[in-house]
């Protein structure tokens, strides 16, 4: 009915996989192995119904090329992001001869800030860094935050998939394994105070 192969490495990871079948329940799932290794790990496998909507990917995704020999400026509607998680709205600039792979995101992602503001009237966060990251490790601010505050990691569909509580002073914040290859933004909140920080994890 369905089969597929699977990449295998020396890292643990998760693996979704979707496919459609005409046949009723009940199933079975087989892993056979066919490489030489004596031995693979596998775990918290499940098999479960899932509900599915067409996609037209040409609403979501863009090639924008420019065939000529000086740069042309293609106008956009909405809001987007390139492979790098670089945001355009409005309009976006191709250089001779090359081209950009853009994908729709939601207009509210063109609406937030690059760079961080006062926090609690004191000095600006200038940038993060290292930006990209590796999910796993630590991303540091280039100042100190100046008060306790909240940090929430957003994806570019709106959905928050960490968060964390950061002291005065602090200078770091750790990713979890958890967070998947993307662009994000990195929300900062202070009381009453809100900054906002993109960020793009390898």
């Amino acid at each position: 009915m369905f089969q597929k192969k699977i990449p295998f490495g020396t890292e643990r990871r998760d693996l979704s996989i979707f496919f459609q079948s005409d046949r009723s329940e009940p199933v079975r799932t087989q892993f056979i192995n066919h490489f030489t290794d004596r031995r693979y790990w596998l775990d918290n496998v499940s098999l479960e119904r899932v509900q599915v909507t067409p996609v037209d990917p040409s609403e979501r995704f863009m090639l924008v090329y420019n065939e000529f020999t000086s740069s042309q400026e293609f106008v956009l509607n909405g809001c987007w992001s390139d492979v790098n998680g670089e945001l355009y709205t409005g309009s976006i600039t191709v250089a001779p001869f090359s081209s950009v792979v853009l994908q729709k995101e939601p207009d509210t992602s063109c609406a937030l800030t690059t760079g961080v503001d006062e926090l609690n009237g004191a000095s600006m966060l200038a940038s993060l860094y290292p930006n990209p990251v590796r999910a796993g490790h630590q991303v540091h601010l280039s100042e100190a935050l100046p008060a306790s505050a909240k940090a929430t990691l957003i994806d570019m569909t709106g959905r928050a998939v960490q968060e964390s509580s950061l002291l005065a002073g602090a200078t770091n914040i750790a990713l979890g394994e958890h967070v998947g290859p993307g662009a994000y933004v990195l929300i900062l909140r202070a009381g009453t105070e809100q900054q906002a920080l993109r960020l793009v994890v390898e």
